[in-house]
């Protein structure tokens, strides 16, 4: 969204991560802000040559703290609205800042999302902040939606994919849901707006490559953890959390996070349903890809029917989809070949017991002697075994 000046704000914080966290979140804001960032109150003083709007310190810096540099500030530019970070408790830096004019105090961590909405208030006021609202239109407005069904899509997409955790993000680094070990990564919260600083410029590139937002996935490997990201729309991205070395992941993530993240946008681009409403709702479908397997009770035996049915096939192809490990067959190869040939296993064997029957000689048969009359046998024949 474009302004008629750039408004600009200067934050000041030794924690390079919280930091940069701030600086991207107000840049993500598309409130035409310009963000400078030092580390020191000293160094805040010397960028006081320019004018700003808004000042962001924190209250523990080295050198000055936070609350002396708010005061010189005021003097050198009286109009400059005035934020507060701490990590302490409030109680025990109110007794400092009771008769200064600060505009807002923020505990660590910090809402992104709130402070975000508290430098744009000192910016522009509440009113033309209402204005800026209204002319935000879709691109600027993140959407609303109702958590129930999508939590429920992201905790089927979790188990079946064997991830630590799962995440909903905003395109503006604010987590709408989490499922799973999330909060176990450290600066989790900062992490976040760091990708959807990433996941902003692959909107932007989408537009040259179609019509329609495109799909990007984005993987980052790390000995602790490795974490794969899925844009969901334009507004908001997946991230899915695995133990580090998890790079054979890539093929599940890529078919059945897509799949997900389909199912998301399409539950986000209808009309929001309430709270109430939602709770009245029949559960939806499972989704045919990556529904868990829910266990049921056995089912009563039938009487069995007179004609039974062809059993069922096996597809194997699904059973490996669902993650279940297949056993394979012993079977005796060899004896299979020969039984499909139509020998028999063992032909020595065979000729023996065959040898070994009795035979039967019909009433008709001629005798040795007969024969021997009759001149079918040759007198001096050697008809002896052998």
């Amino acid at each position: 969204m474009s302004l008629e000046r750039e408004s600009r704000v200067l934050i000041v914080d030794d924690q390079r991560e919280v930091a940069r966290v701030l600086r991207t979140a107000l840049e993500l804001s598309n409130h035409g802000i310009f963000v400078v960032d030092v580390p020191s109150g000293e160094e805040a003083l010397l960028e006081m040559g320019r004018e700003f709007d808004v000042i962001v310190a924190d209250y523990r810096l080295p050198g000055m703290n936070g609350v002396e540099l708010l005061q010189r500030v005021k003097k050198v530019q009286s109009h400059i609205r005035t934020i507060l970070i701490t990590g302490h408790a409030l109680d025990q830096v109110v007794t400092q800042i009771s008769e200064m004019d600060i505009f807002r105090i923020f505990e660590k961590p910090i809402d992104t999302e709130e402070f975000v909405e508290a430098v744009t208030l000192a910016i522009y006021g509440e009113q033309q902040v209402e204005k800026l609202k209204k002319a935000e239109g879709p691109v600027g407005a993140i959407p609303t939606f109702d958590h129930g069904p999508v939590l429920r899509v992201l905790s089927r997409l979790r188990i079946d994919l064997g991830a630590r955790g799962i995440a909903f993000i905003s395109r503006l680094g604010n987590v709408q849901i989490k499922d799973g070990s999330v909060d176990d990564l450290p600066r989790f919260s900062e992490l976040v707006v760091l990708l959807a600083r990433n996941f902003t410029t692959t909107a932007e590139i989408s537009s040259y490559l179609g019509d329609e937002p495109s799909t990007a996935v984005h993987y980052y490997d790390g000995n602790w953890y490795d974490i794969y990201a899925m844009s969901a729309g334009s507004d908001f991205f997946i991230a899915i959390i695995f133990p580090g070395g998890s790079q054979k992941e890539m093929g599940p993530v890529l078919r059945y996070g897509k799949s997900a993240a389909n199912r998301i946008i399409e539950m986000i681009g209808a009309e929001p349903v309430s709270q109430s409403d939602a709770a009245e709702e029949e559960e939806p479908e499972p989704a045919a890809a990556y529904d868990a397997v829910e266990e049921t009770a056995p089912a009563v035996e039938a009487e069995p029917e007179e004609e039974a049915e062809e059993p069922a096939l096996i597809d194997l192809d699904s059973l490996v989809k669902e993650g279940e490990e297949v056993e394979a067959l012993d079977l005796d190869l060899e004896t299979l070949d020969l039984s499909l040939d139509g020998e028999p296993a063992d032909l020595d064997g065979f000729w023996e017991e065959a040898g070994a029957l009795e035979t039967k000689v019909s009433d008709d048969a001629l005798s040795l002697d007969e024969a021997v009359e009759l001149g079918l046998i040759p007198k001096d024949a050697d008809i002896s075994e052998g």
